[in-house]
């Protein structure tokens, strides 16, 4: 299905055989299954389908050199191979094209970043910290999978997803707790000063509730007309 040419160059010692297989498997289950209605998504047997393109879209730009857009051309390679038996292939030939392009070019932006970020990781530290990659996941949205594969690239596995997962999420907890941290050290000085004028205007609102009230005003007199009714006087005289 592919064949090693000059433009597939491997970046890493890894041999290229190996990563052609992954791209012409992964490129099949797309096929079918964005025929059978299953789109890449964030949830269930969607998420699944992403990971599996984005697995083969990272062995394509890390291992065999590409720079542009490729699996949706092996996608429809597949489509090409099989449509004789599968005829529905060749019914969904332009959906399966377009959605493969979108997530390919919405992988893409996300993947040119993170590798380089990782590549920086891996360069500073042969034993990274998970809190590097916790911070890789959360600041720069470089993909847990994209993580995991460089790790077990590298010689360090999991047997389970979930324990991976478990190390990101404590690296990002690690990290919070290093944010608030550091914005409590960082905090103005000023801040004291605001306290105490909290204070002093707690205790002048305080003073002036003590102090005595001013007795009420009477009434002296009622101006109509420019005459003048005093009404103590009128009380007088009644």
């Amino acid at each position: 299905m592919l064949r090693t040419s000059r433009a597939f160059r491997t970046r890493t010692s890894q041999p290229p055989g190996f990563a052609l297989r992954v791209i012409a498997d992964h490129a099949r289950t797309t096929a079918f299954a964005i025929a059978d209605g299953i789109l890449p998504g964030n949830e269930g047997r969607n998420y699944v389908l992403r990971k599996i393109m984005r697995r083969a879209i990272y062995y394509g730009r890390e291992h065999l050199g590409f720079e542009g857009m490729f699996f949706n051309k092996v996608c429809d390679f597949v489509v090409d191979q099989m449509k004789e038996a599968y005829p529905e292939l060749e019914v969904q030939r332009g959906f399966i094209g377009k959605m493969v392009r979108l997530e390919e070019e919405r992988f893409g932006a996300t993947l040119t970043v993170g590798l380089k970020k990782l590549a920086e990781v891996f360069d500073n530290n042969e034993s990274p910290d998970f809190i590097e990659f916790a911070k890789l996941y959360d600041t720069f949205g470089t993909p847990r999978d994209l993580i995991r594969v460089s790790l077990e690239h590298r010689g360090i596995k999991f047997e389970k997803a979930k324990k991976f997962d478990d190390r990101i999420q404590l690296g990002n907890r690690l990290n919070s707790k290093k944010r608030r941290t550091s914005a409590k050290r960082n905090r103005p000085k000023d801040q004291s000063d605001l306290r105490g004028a909290r204070r002093c205007g707690l205790d002048r609102r305080s003073a002036d509730a003590k102090r005595p009230r001013s007795k009420p005003r009477k009434v002296i007199a009622i101006v109509r007309n420019d005459i003048a009714s005093i009404p103590s006087m009128k009380a007088t005289k009644a």
